[in-house]
C-alpha cells in the first residue's frame, strides 16, 4: 500500500474518516484542509518515493526510455529477413513488404 509507506496511507485514511464524521460540527473542514495539503505535498514526494522503490528492487531509478539510438542496430540482412518473415506470416501485405524492402535496399 502506498509504495511501502503503510503508515502514511493509514494516516490519510484515518484523517479522512475522522474529518467525515466531524463534518457536522464544522471541525471536519480543518481535517479536510490538512488532508488537501498532505495530498499536494505527496504529489511532489511521489517521484522520489518511486525512484527509491525502484532502486530497492534493482530498477536503478530514474526514467529510462528506449530510443532509436539506444536499440542495437540490426544489419540490413537481418532486417530484410525479419521483413520477409512478417510478410510470410501475413502481418505485412505485398505492398508494405515491397516498400519496406525498397527502403532497406536503398540504405
Amino acid at each position: 500500500m502506498y509504495l511501502g509507506r503503510v503508515g502514511s496511507g493509514v494516516g490519510m485514511l484515518a484523517l479522512w474518516i475522522v474529518s467525515a464524521i466531524t463534518m457536522a460540527a464544522v471541525v471536519g473542514f480543518v481535517g479536510f484542509l490538512v488532508l488537501a495539503v498532505w495530498w499536494v505535498v505527496d504529489a511532489f514526494l511521489i517521484p522520489g518515493i518511486v525512484d527509491s522503490a525502484n532502486r530497492s528492487i534493482g530498477g536503478g531509478g530514474g526514467l529510462h526510455f528506449v530510443t532509436e539510438s539506444s536499440r542495437p542496430k540490426e544489419d540490413s540482412m537481418q532486417q530484410l529477413e525479419r521483413l520477409h518473415s512478417l510478410h510470410e506470416k501475413g502481418v505485412l501485405n505485398a505492398e508494405e513488404y515491397e516498400t519496406g524492402k525498397a527502403k532497406l535496399l536503398a540504405e
